[in-house]
């Protein structure tokens, strides 16, 4: 074929007879045929051929986002539309073109479409990376409240009221707690390596200061103050020698820096989410 694209009728030509092709296809054509029903062909069709007769003439005739159009037809398929299914577009539509037309239209043609596909599967990643990215996000604030919660009802909760004298006697107070800050330590050890993680992940967007901070408490708490102060509450059951109280006030003091560290951080991750979630 030397016929070369001259008007509106051949690349209705063109797009007609790509798209048979497309609607015939084991791999693309389950997209298409879903997508768009048999009464809507038509008036597909004749929009696409407006979309090429600008391209090819720069006829000012089409309306519409291409891109966003490809990106609602991924999220219907559960973002499963990859790179093959944009190669395999490329070679029918590179195939068309070359049974029916030749000449500096022709090629162009091909050009733009390398130039679509290539931006579109890029702009498929790119929207894949920001559903990632909120999906942390969402699990990083998770994790910071559920933290925020468990650090206000055990430590500033749960353990003041333990040695209520109306309560329980100040021995089962302290057995009570040992057991208590055991399990609860474990639990903020846990959280602290996902908060590493997540925070790893996204640190363009969230500092690493505050989480630095609050997983650096995790741990002074963790080698440091708790086993000194188990050992005193171990010799406290024993000899009732209940040790310093400034170990106390130090665990108290900075239970508080983290609790405040939390919150600040949360309010930060949840101002970072709802900026996501808004685009």
């Amino acid at each position: 074929m030397d016929k070369e694209i001259n008007n509106r009728e051949d690349v209705s030509i063109l797009v007609n007879t790509f798209y048979i092709k497309v609607r015939q296809d084991d791999m693309l054509g389950p997209i298409f045929n879903k997508i768009i029903l048999n009464d809507d062909w038509p008036k597909h069709l004749d929009k696409l051929t407006d979309f090429w007769e600008t391209n090819l003439f720069g006829i000012a005739k089409f309306k519409g986002n291409p891109i966003k159009a490809h990106q609602n037809v991924d999220k219907r398929f559960n973002h499963s539309i990859s790179q093959e299914h944009f190669g395999r577009w490329l070679q029918l539509w590179f195939e068309t073109i070359d049974e029916l037309f030749v000449g500096q239209r022709a090629t162009r043609a091909k050009e733009s479409a390398r130039k679509m596909a290539t931006g579109q599967f890029l702009a498929n990643v790119d929207s894949a990376t920001r559903r990632t990215e909120k999906v942390e996000m969402k699990l990083l604030l998770s994790i910071t409240l559920v933290w925020i919660g468990a650090v206000l009802s055990i430590s500033f909760f749960e353990t003041p009221m333990k040695f209520t004298p109306e309560v329980i006697t100040t021995e089962l107070g302290v057995s009570i707690g040992r057991v208590i800050f055991f399990f609860f330590n474990k639990i903020e050890i846990a959280f602290s390596l996902l908060l590493l993680i997540l925070t790893l992940k996204n640190k363009e967007k969230v500092s690493l200061v505050l989480p630095s901070v609050i997983i650096g408490i995790v741990l002074i708490q963790t080698f440091i103050l708790l086993p000194v102060l188990d050992k005193y509450a171990v010799e406290f059951l024993a000899s009732g020698n209940r040790g310093p109280k400034y170990l106390h006030f130090t665990y108290v003091a900075i239970e508080f820096l983290k609790l405040v560290a939390l919150i600040v951080l949360a309010l930060i991750v949840f101002k970072k989410f709802e900026l996501k979630t808004k685009n």
